[in-house]
């Protein structure tokens, strides 16, 4: 029979093992920030709705195109490539739908495609410090990215296209 401190001392080996996996790959990522999203859900007439209030992605000819929805997020928008989420309007958001999910797109963490990209869940710090075209080491679990280290993109000189967009809780926004 094994005696605690065994035990103990074999449940902190594994953790540490674990938490070593976390920084090296190939659960550890670096690429270019591709895309941000806010996906939020609420109830309306019995049913569950879903809809994005912000989506921004850089095209390959490095084109911004962001749309997103004022009412809701228009504080968020500094400009065009730096979009944060400050804690009074995530309060605010959470107060209002169901669910926000905060979402990030980052180049290498498609399975089997290095330069393609999944959208994965992200919360909200890691949201705010990864900006589209930005180069950002992250570790990919499941559904869910953990941002390690970003490089800014500070010399950005593309172009963007910014629409915004009426959103109304009876449709779905997707």
């Amino acid at each position: 029979m094994l005696s605690r401190r065994s035990i103990l001392l074999g449940g902190t080996l594994a953790a540490s093992t674990v938490a070593g996996a976390l920084v090296t790959s190939p659960l550890s990522h670096t690429g270019a920030v591709a895309r941000k999203r806010i996906a939020v859900s609420w109830e309306w007439g019995g049913a569950r709705k879903n809809g994005y209030l912000l989506q921004t992605v850089l095209g390959p000819d490095d084109e911004l195109a962001l749309w997103y929805a004022p009412t809701y997020v228009k504080g968020a928008v500094e400009t065009p490539r730096k979009i944060t989420i400050d804690r009074t309007l995530h309060n605010e958001l959470t107060a209002e739908f169901s669910d926000v999910t905060y979402m990030i797109g980052v180049h290498g963490t498609a399975t089997g495609e290095d330069s393609a990209y999944e959208m994965k869940q992200v919360g909200r710090n890691g949201f705010n410090q990864l900006q589209v075209g930005d180069t950002g080491t992250v570790s990919v679990l499941g559904d869910r990215l953990y941002v390690h280290s970003v490089d800014e993109m500070s010399d950005w000189s593309g172009t963007s296209n910014v629409r915004t967009f009426s959103f109304d809780r009876r449709d779905d926004h997707l």
